[in-house]
Parts: C-alpha cells; structure tokens; sequence
C-alpha cells in the first residue's frame, strides 16, 4: 500500500505538473527549442497568441512555466533519499545552485532560451516554499 501512496504522490506532485508545463509551454511558446522539436512530429500545430491577453496574463505565462518546474524539480529531489539531502539548508542551497546554472546556460549561444533573473527568483521561491511545506509537514508527522 505504502509503495501505491509513493506511485501517487510521484505522479500527482511530478508528472502532472511537468506536463501541464508543457501543455502551456506547447500552446504559448512555439518559438522554444522543445515545442519546435515537438513540431516535427506533428501533422497540426496549435499554438495560442498572446497577442490579445491581458498584461497580468502573459506575465502569469512567463513565470507558471518556472514555477511548475521547480515545482517538479523540488518534489524529486525531495523523494531522492540522499544524505545530503536530508538538510534543508542542502536541499534548498542545491535547488537554487542548479536553477541558477540552468538559466545562466541560456546565455550560451548554442542553447536556445532567453536568461532572466526573475526566472532564478520564481524558481527560488518556489523551491524554498515546498521544502519548507515538506519540512514542517514531516515535522508534524513526527511529533504525532
């Protein structure tokens, strides 16, 4: 049953996540790298303009494609059960290391995407926040 549980918490707080990110990535990005190779494949290409939104919506479709990968990236590295992992100040010092080093790699010319610092934060915060849910919650499993 334990072992179900994990399979589930995995898919809900992971994969879902991670495809809904590319859903949208999918719908209001056709100019990233990932949705042109997705192009490739497809006979019928739909992809939304951003055109007509509203300002508070494109910055909304800027920052939910970060947040959910971080989102997902968190929770991962939550579920690996390494030592060094077991520190919060480890765990939230890692995700921002490789957040970071994953959107400085955007300013190399043979990797397409656009360098942000506001990614970085997004991705942060939303790093941190999960670790601290997942902390205190654990904590509140404990004291039971």
């Amino acid at each position: 049953m334990r072992n179900k549980k994990r399979v589930s918490f995995i898919v809900l707080n992971i994969g879902i996540p991670l495809l809904i990110g590319g859903l949208l990535y999918y719908l209001f990005s056709p100019d990233v790298l990932f949705v042109r190779w997705l192009d490739s494949f497809l006979p019928i290409h739909f992809h939304a303009s951003l055109e007509s939104i509203p300002l508070s919506l494109k910055v909304l479709r800027n920052y939910a494609f970060d947040i959910l990968w971080a989102y997902s990236l968190t929770v991962a590295m939550l579920c690996i059960e390494l030592p060094f992992f077991s520190s919060m100040r480890n765990l939230i010092l890692f995700i921002f290391v490789l957040e970071a080093v994953m959107e400085t790699l955007q300013l190399m010319p043979c990797i397409n995407g656009t360098f942000d610092v506001y990614d970085i934060a997004a991705e942060a915060i939303t790093g941190i926040l999960v670790i601290k849910i997942f902390y205190e919650k654990e904590r509140g499993y404990e004291k039971e």
